[in-house]
């Protein structure tokens, strides 16, 4: 997962299409503030995408 699909998803729940590399930086913090929820969900799909191992918070060693 790449920071311009994170961008992409957002402006679209939001409505709004827009080319990710007309904005500038401080546009793209902007956009990823409006939203952590979807930010972190992406982020952490990803992740455990490329990780085979379990979220530390959900695995048995935690309990």
């Amino acid at each position: 997962m790449r920071w311009p699909e994170i961008v992409e998803v957002i402006k679209a729940q939001q409505g709004e299409l827009g080319d990710f590399s007309e904005l500038d930086w401080n546009a793209k913090c902007d956009i990823l503030r409006s939203n952590p929820i979807t930010v972190m969900r992406m982020f952490e799909k990803e992740s455990r995408r490329s990780d085979d191992q379990p979220h530390p918070l959900t695995s048995k060693a935690h309990w």
